[in-house]
């Protein structure tokens, strides 16, 4: 009654065969018990009497714990080779290269995007150490010492490493990538990570592209603008014979539409140039406090026709600040011309300069419209416009804050924002009075390296 027919059917013809043979065996047997499924496994053993077998040893053992571990196992078993054969389809189908690196830096995986990418094949990559099978470039070409490469880095600090490199193929080709690499934290420790790298190739070629037509554009818009400004003038001076008054009120704003087209040809140059790296610094000493005279006097007309109060503030001393200044000007000007154009008739703005130990320090500040918090990081970017009451009014490229963060950043300078909407804008750019580095260089050798390289 214990077993099902067909198990007391089997285990019966089993008892028999030990009768039978005098071999002793074990066997194992199913049945359930309020529905429920439980093992059991007999081992069976011959009785002697006299030399012959009068009958069986059976003792019984429940090994229903032991099977239903050993089933469970068995399914977590299936299920971890259905989520690794999903894992390796889905890293397989990312476009991008994947790599997963011990702790010793050996690769323990590769996605077909990473081998081919890098010219070898899955099997190849896999078991070797990374470092040294794909070499790591700077952009001068030298190659990256493996504890300074993002790996080793992501292992040895346990935090996401972000850069761009250069990776070597297998046929000594060189192509660029940007690079995150993050740990694998196990029990607090780094044990290996996973690298994801995406080549750069067609974004710099594309980008070089838009480069060269921008300044392309720029040159063959430049040359037709400037004529015509010259023709205006001549019109406006009357060599071509008087102008009524009506003539003239056109002729002016001719003139002021085309010194905007100038403007924004020369935003687009400059652009053009600065993200080539054709732009170089031309180290001199200059006195920073003459520069924002000039810039003053210069928009203090403009000021006066918008109603506007602009005030310059300068220290008492004066020290020189190593620089060049046509950039600086540049920069600096831009600053205040956008604290003018986004200031309501009515406003103020003000212009400080200060000195500390190794900085010079200046600050613009208007009582304008203001930057809302989640657009002031985008402010810096490429034609970035931000929409105000007096953005479409004013016009602009959205170049002139970005040439500015980047003059800035050549002179390994600071420059930080803190607006407001409806209560102003405060612009504060710090400059080393003495540069170091390779900007130290330019001017201890009084190198001129012009405006272009």
């Amino acid at each position: 009654d214990f077993m099902k027919a067909s198990e007391r059917h089997r285990v019966q013809k089993i008892l028999r065969r030990v009768m039978k043979t005098g071999r002793s065996t074990e066997l194992e047997y199913t049945t359930y018990i309020n529905n429920s499924q439980q093992w059991y496994k007999n081992s069976v053993g011959p009785i002697f009497t006299d030399g012959r077998i009068t009958g069986l040893v059976l003792s019984t053992f429940d090994i229903s714990q032991e099977r239903l571990a050993l089933k469970k196992l068995e399914e977590q078993k299936k299920a971890a080779e259905a989520a690794k054969i999903q894992a390796q389809t889905l890293l397989s189908s990312i476009g991008e290269g994947l790599l997963v690196i011990d702790e010793h830096g050996v690769i323990a995986s590769v996605n077909s995007s990473a081998a081919a990418a890098l010219g070898y094949d899955v099997k190849t990559l896999t078991g070797k150490w990374f470092p040294g099978t794909v070499l790591a470039l700077d952009d001068q070409g030298k190659s990256i010492d493996p504890l300074n490469r993002p790996a080793t880095q992501a292992l040895m600090s346990g935090r996401s490493i972000s850069e761009t490199v250069w990776y070597q193929r297998k046929d000594g080709s060189v192509f660029p990538v940007a690079v995150t690499v993050s740990p694998v934290i196990l029990d607090g420790r780094p044990v290996g990570a996973i690298e994801v790298f995406r080549d750069l190739t067609n974004e710099r070629e594309l980008e070089r592209a838009k480069e060269e037509f921008v300044s392309l554009a720029s040159h063959q818009l430049r040359t037709p603008a400037t004529g015509a400004k010259a023709f205006i003038s001549l019109l406006l001076d009357g060599y071509a014979g008087k102008l009524s008054e009506r003539q003239k009120e056109y002729m002016q704003k001719i003139r002021k539409a085309n010194e905007r087209q100038l403007e924004i040809i020369n935003d687009m140059l400059n652009v053009a140039r600065i993200d080539s790296g054709r732009i170089m610094p031309e180290m001199v000493s200059a006195d920073i406090a003459e520069i924002l005279e000039d810039i003053i006097e210069v928009h203090q007309p403009v000021a006066m026709e918008r109603s506007q109060r602009l005030e310059l503030i300068l220290p008492s001393h004066r020290s020189a600040v190593v620089c060049d200044p046509k950039l600086i000007h540049m920069a600096l000007e831009n600053i205040v011309n956008n604290a003018s154009k986004y200031t309501h008739k009515g406003g103020s703005i003000g212009v400080s300069l200060r000195f500390s130990e190794n900085q010079a320090h200046v600050r613009v500040e208007d009582t304008g419209v203001g930057i809302a918090v989640e657009d002031q990081s985008k402010i810096f970017q490429r034609f970035a416009r931000v929409y105000n009451p007096l953005s479409v009014a004013r016009g602009g490229t959205g170049l002139g804050l970005y040439l500015t963060r980047n003059i800035v950043d050549m002179h390994q300078g600071r420059i930080g924002v803190d607006s407001k909407p409806g209560a102003g804008t405060i612009f504060d750019i710090e400059l080393p009075l003495q540069p170091i580095g390779s900007l130290a260089q330019f001017a201890d050798n009084q190198v001129t390296l012009g405006r272009e390289k």
